[in-house]
């Protein structure tokens, strides 16, 4: 069970203070040059501007969870500890290893396996991927491959309840969020975990509904 805080994980914060501040600051260094160039060049130049900070916030959330995944592989297995700018990089590295190593999700190949040989896809993603398209299930990734929580399936097919629940919890969480909330002690479940108590259909789906009130409220 994971007891920890949704604030924690995965935020949004650009992974260093610093680095957002010099990168601040190099687009100001931009723009006064701009004031500089001929009205044709200041167009393009502030064109550019534009496009790159509106791409940043992407581009710093992208580097960041390309971080975290590869403090997931050391702390899988084994290695030391990298130095990194932000603890909580560390924690989140740590509950995604704990939570890979207790959990064991399946792979897409392994939920094609449970098809009928005649009725197996051609494609080797599916039909994980489909459902995971049409929001019945949820993955998680390492390095850049979808893995899929045991118990969102019964006999390699998904939990219709899972399907509602996505859609109750709120639409900015990301895919590790879900992952660690279904895993985590919720006080609308007397401390159970949701992944735990799926056969209260109605309490699950109370908790998810609190947690989009709060995201919301």
């Amino acid at each position: 069970m994971f007891e920890v805080a949704m604030s924690t994980i995965d935020p949004a914060q650009p992974t260093s203070d610093l680095t957002a501040n010099r990168t601040t600051a190099a687009i100001e260094d931009i723009k006064a040059t701009i004031e500089e160039l001929n009205a044709a060049d200041a167009i393009i130049m502030r064109k550019t501007v534009k496009t790159v900070t509106q791409i940043l916030p992407q581009r710093r959330s992208a580097l960041r969870e390309g971080n975290i995944e590869k403090l997931v592989d050391i702390f899988l297995e084994g290695e030391e500890r990298l130095e990194v700018d932000e603890d909580i990089d560390l924690e989140n590295a740590k509950l995604r290893a704990t939570y890979f190593s207790d959990t064991k999700p399946y792979t897409a190949a392994e939920i094609r396996a449970f098809r009928a040989p005649g009725k197996m896809p051609k494609n080797k993603s599916e039909p994980a991927s489909r459902w995971k398209r049409e929001n019945r299930i949820f993955a998680i990734r390492k390095n850049g491959v979808d893995y899929f929580p045991r118990f969102q399936f019964v006999d390699g097919a998904p939990l219709p309840l899972i399907k509602k629940v996505l859609k109750q919890l709120p639409d900015d969480m990301t895919q590790w969020q879900i992952a660690f909330w279904f895993a985590s002690g919720n006080g609308w479940l007397d401390g159970i975990a949701p992944q735990d108590a799926l056969g209260d259909e109605e309490g699950v789906l109370l908790a998810a509904q609190r947690m989009r009130e709060t995201a919301i409220g």
